[in-house]
Order: structure tokens, then C-alpha cells, then sequence
């Protein structure tokens, strides 16, 4: 995984250098990676690509894919917590700029508005000794989910607040990780007619959420796999391809 750790800085290196193809393609590759870390920041900055690049749904399913994995490097909480909110906000400025762009209302705004962001570095000033058991980070948990997603729901001695779930999905399809879900929360699932026939259905998913409710998790589950949930009040998760839709005034 220290190969795959210096593949990671050599593709910052050419991003960098505005060499954005090459560091496209290496991210491409890192994402390959067994460290949970390193396809984290791998995702972060493939993100940020896809917002010079305008593709604001990609990158907003990016920073989706770096919030899914955080949980899993819980002992390394201090060098990611930053990274975890910088990708909050990327979801949100993804969304935003989403709408603006669909709606032509993007031109007039000053070119300053996004701009100014300072990247995050989880490996900044790591020593050698640090080094390799944050590369390691999260293994163990993700393991879990190697034979299919598992949902736990956790042990609430106050009762107070929504229920809580520990989630852990190791690829497996995203219909099957909701399904999952569904049957241990008693929810019931509602795919848009146009997923029905699409491949986004068997996107797969890597996550691992210790302590999520159940409209985070649907949030973060759906957003990895390119695709919107929205919990209704009759206990229905409704899926959504927002890339694709017949009627742009109820889109955006």
C-alpha cells in the first residue's frame, strides 16, 4: 500500500503542474488501492476535477465516496476531519452549482465566488512510523462487508432521537445494500421508473458508516452510486437518477 501511497503523490504532483489528464488517470489507478485512505483522497481530488471540469454530478458522487469511507479510519479521526468537511461542502457547492448551470443563472456571478478553496491534506507532516498503520486504517471494518452488506442497529439507552445504524458495504450493489437496509429499518424502497431498466442499480458501493441515521445513510448510500434519496413521511425511500429527468421545474 506505500506503492500505492506514492502513486497517490505523483498524481497530486501532475495535478499541480496542471497536468490534469495524467492526474486523472493516475487517481483512476489509485482507486484500485486495498488502503481505505488512499481512495478516500483519491476520490477528494478526482471531485475536484470533475468541478473544473463542470461534470458537478461526478464530482458530487466523488465527495460522496470520500464521506463513505471516513468512518472506517475512526483512530485517525484528527487528520481526517478536515477532509470530511471540506467534502460536505463539496457536496453542497456540487448541488448548487448544478441547479445555477441548469437554470443559466451561473453567468453573472463573480468568477471569485468558488474559488479560494485550500486543499486538504490528510498526509500532511505524517512521520514513517505514522505512515503505514493509517495507510492500514479501516481494513478491518471494511472486511465486515466482504460476504455482504451488514446493518446493525445500535443500542440507544436514552431513546432519545432517530434510531442509529452501523453499516458496512464492500462493493456490493447498491440494490442490494438498500434492500438490506430496508429490511432491518421496515422501510420500503421506491426506484424512479427510469432506474429501472439502468445499470445504476448494480453500482457498486464502498462504505462504512459506524453511528449514521437512516436519511444519512440513505443520503450517503444513493449519493455514491451517482443517485439522490429522499425519505418521505410514509417510510419510503425514493430513489432518483438526477442526471436524468422529464421536467427540469421539478428537477431543480
Amino acid at each position: 500500500m506505500v506503492e500505492d501511497f506514492l502513486q497517490l503523490r505523483m498524481a497530486l504532483c501532475m495535478k499541480k503542474t496542471a497536468d490534469f489528464a495524467e492526474a486523472d488517470r493516475l487517481l483512476a489507478t489509485v482507486l484500485k488501492s486495498r488502503s481505505p485512505i488512499v481512495k478516500a483522497v483519491a476520490n477528494y481530488h478526482r471531485s475536484l476535477l470533475e468541478i473544473q471540469k463542470k461534470k458537478y454530478l461526478k464530482a458530487q458522487s466523488r465527495a460522496y465516496q470520500t464521506l463513505a469511507l471516513l468512518g472506517a479510519i475512526a483512530p485517525h479521526r484528527e487528520r481526517t476531519l478536515a477532509l470530511n468537511r471540506d467534502c460536505h461542502f463539496l457536496v453542497a457547492e456540487s448541488i448548487t452549482r448544478n441547479v445555477l448551470s441548469l437554470c443559466d443563472a451561473d453567468k453573472g456571478l463573480p468568477p471569485k465566488l468558488w474559488s479560494g478553496r485550500v486543499e486538504v491534506d490528510p498526509f500532511a507532516n505524517i512521520s514513517d512510523a505514522e505512515l503505514r498503520p493509517f495507510l492500514n486504517s479501516g481494513l478491518e471494518q471494511l472486511s465486515k462487508g466482504l460476504l455482504g452488506p451488514q446493518v446493525q442497529k445500535l443500542i440507544n439507552p436514552d431513546k432519545q432521537g432517530p434510531p442509529r445504524w452501523s453499516v458496512t458495504c464492500r462493493g456490493a450493489p447498491i440494490e442490494e445494500l438498500l434492500t438490506k437496509f430496508a429490511a432491518n429499518a421496515d422501510l420500503d424502497i421506491n426506484w424512479a421508473s427510469n432506474l429501472n431498466l439502468a445499470g445504476a442499480r448494480r453500482r457498486p458501493v464502498n462504505l462504512y458508516l459506524p453511528a449514521t441515521t437512516t436519511q444519512q445513510f440513505a443520503k450517503v448510500a444513493a449519493g455514491c452510486a451517482g443517485l439522490l434519496a429522499r425519505l418521505d413521511e410514509n417510510d419510503v425511500v425514493n430513489i432518483f437518477n438526477p442526471a436524468e429527468y422529464s421536467s427540469l421545474s421539478e428537477h431543480v
